[in-house]
């Protein structure tokens, strides 16, 4: 996904998921980290912030909840990349938010955005 989003998006500025988490702050052993996205995604130009998700197998529903609701709380723009599958369950999930928690996503589907790089 990431040389599909740069190859649209080459001047913008990408930290992966091990540089999020190599720059949060340590937690206690037995201390709920909240989830990190994939990626985040930094418009060059105006400063926006986008996490990136990309969902190639299905969630447990609890664990998919969580992270979209963590997720909704904490970006104001999210970019959702899943199976069919997984994206009908997140649209669903979704319809239960209300509107401004659904607001920041938009989501794609993996095989259609990924296909040039057989990601699905």
């Amino acid at each position: 996904m990431r040389l599909a989003i740069e190859a649209k998006r080459p001047n913008d500025h990408w930290m992966s998921e091990r540089q999020i988490r190599s720059e949060a702050p340590r937690f206690e052993k037995g201390e709920k980290r909240p989830h990190t996205p994939d990626a985040i995604l930094t418009n060059a130009a105006n400063g926006k912030v986008t996490a990136i998700e990309v969902e190639r197998s299905t969630k447990n529903d609890d664990e998919l909840e969580d992270d979209l609701r963590e997720l909704a709380v904490s970006y104001k723009s999210i970019w959702y990349f899943a199976s069919s599958a997984t994206r009908r369950k997140i649209e669903q999930m979704l319809e239960g938010f209300t509107l401004e928690m659904k607001k920041p996503f938009v989501l794609y589907n993996l095989k259609e955005y990924g296909n040039d790089y057989k990601i699905s």
